[in-house]
Parts: C-alpha cells; structure tokens; sequence
C-alpha cells in the first residue's frame, strides 16, 4: 500500500497511534511495535466526497483500521466507513479492515439505521473484520 504517499501524516515503529479532532480521539496501541502508516484520509487520500477521516495501515501485517471522528450521527459515520472501505477494498483486495467510528455523543434511541445494517453486510462479506463505535475515546484495539 504505497500510492497514498502525500497523505501519510506519520509513520514508523510507533506505540500509540493518536487519532483526534474536536475533542474525539482514537488511540490504537501498538504493543508489538509493528511498522505503521497513519493516513489522512479526508482531503488528502480522497478529496471529494464522503469519506473517514483516518486510516492507520498495518504494514508488516494485513490489515487497515478506518477511523471516523463524528458529532453524533452515527448513521452518517457508517456510511463514510462504507465508502472508505469500498474505496480500499477495491485496491488492496487481501487486507483485513477494522472500522471504527468515535461519536461526541450518541442520539436516544440507539437504533440500527441503513447504514449500520450495510456495515454488518461488509462484515459478513469478509470484507471488514468488525467494526465498533466509542463515545468520545475509543482505546480498544491493541496489536
């Protein structure tokens, strides 16, 4: 996964991957040490359109962490996953994914929309190994 050069926002054996905007964050702890490529993916990676905001990718293993910052519309959060992850998908057809998106705060009801429902599909599919939401941190993965 090379040709996403200009968007690489930091790289390296690094230990705690930070990832945050308005006052979400996701961390990613590298335990292992592994050779990691942080990604901005809003902007820089795509430029137009609907899109994650980060992307962390595992090099010396297989897999993609996609990362969504959002406010409280998680449905809206799903589907710049979705694209994202179609996006990568397409090019890197062997990686692993793991999508994730870190929500200020959650709307009541907490119900399944469409979105969601398509995410679970993609997990199913092979595609996406699991995808998980946090409110305000997410600090759950670990390699």
């Amino acid at each position: 996964m090379n040709n996403y050069d200009d968007a690489i926002e930091q790289e390296g054996n690094i230990k705690i991957v930070v990832c945050q905007e308005k006052g979400r964050k996701y961390v990613l702890n590298n335990i292992s040490e592994k050779y990691i490529r942080k990604i901005h993916v809003d902007g820089n990676l795509i430029k137009t359109g609907v899109r994650c905001d980060y992307a962390v990718d595992i090099s010396d293993g297989d897999s993609v962490y996609l990362i969504e910052l959002k406010g409280s519309d998680k449905e809206h959060a799903f589907e710049q996953l979705l694209v994202t992850l179609d996006f990568f998908h397409k090019k890197y057809t062997t990686k692993k994914y793991f999508c994730r998106a870190v929500l200020s705060r959650t709307k009541s009801p907490n119900l399944m929309g469409k979105n969601e429902k398509l995410l679970m599909k993609a997990v199913k599919e092979k595609r996406c190994e699991n995808y998980d939401s946090a409110s305000v941190v997410f600090d759950k993965d670990k390699i």
